[in-house]
């Protein structure tokens, strides 16, 4: 099945101060803010971090949130439900976020509404849908909106698991990918990876996304960052 799969992003036309998510989100009872580990993504991070496109997403660091464990297996280390779903990085320009979007060939894709500033779901016409292999009836995907520390995008998961996915990743239960995306820079933070639980992990998803940070330490984009708040 052919993928059209560069994922999502919005943009910043100043340095964020805010953060949120749109949907709003219930957070589980248990979730415990102060309750993190503070992430760094670079050049020499372990994980596949891409910056052939652009290199102006430079350090990222986030808050990677997880659900409170409940007895000492789901507290392990190596258990999928307790790792940030997210493995794959690529730094790209947000010419490139804003032109493919979200867009598996399947019933719906992702696309950026001018009108509205926000990312919207679509329907794909009958000639743009290719026949996949996906366990199941089609099932809408769950797109969210999201404001970072300082740039904007969103996020999206997607239940239709095909072979390739399976293949791609173990134990999938939901892709997920996102973007975010700094207008004033023409840089775009985009990841993927996969759920290997329910759908209780993504409010701590949601949240890890939104503490991110792209950019830092880069004096290019600090200067256009702070000339574009003037």
């Amino acid at each position: 099945m052919k993928i059209k799969y560069f994922a999502f992003f919005i943009f910043s036309t100043c340095k964020f101060t805010f953060a949120d998510i749109n949907p709003e989100i219930n957070m589980p009872a248990d979730f415990n803010g102060d309750n993190f580990i503070a992430r760094e993504i670079n050049d020499n991070s372990s994980v596949s971090y891409n910056t052939a496109e652009s290199s102006g997403c430079s350090i990222i660091k986030f808050k990677e949130y997880r659900a409170s464990p409940k007895n000492k297996i789901s507290a392990e280390e190596n258990n999928p439900a307790n790792t940030f779903p997210v493995n794959t990085w690529v730094c790209l320009s947000s010419d490139t976020v804003y032109s493919n979007g979200y867009d598996r060939s399947m019933n719906e894709k992702i696309v950026y509404s001018r009108s509205k500033s926000l990312w919207v779901k679509a329907n794909n016409k009958k000639s743009e849908i290719i026949p996949s292999d996906q366990d199941g009836p089609y099932k809408s995907l769950k797109l969210y909106n999201i404001k970072a520390k300082n740039a904007e995008g969103y996020v999206v998961f997607d239940e239709n698991i095909t072979k390739d996915d399976k293949e791609t990743y173990k134990n999938a239960k939901e892709l997920v990918s996102f973007c975010l995306v700094q207008d004033s820079t023409y840089s775009a933070l985009c990841g993927s990876g996969s759920l290997a639980s329910d759908s209780s992990q993504i409010p701590y998803v949601l949240k890890s996304v939104e503490s991110m940070e792209i950019g830092l330490d880069n004096k290019v984009n600090e200067k256009m960052l702070n000339d574009s708040s003037k």
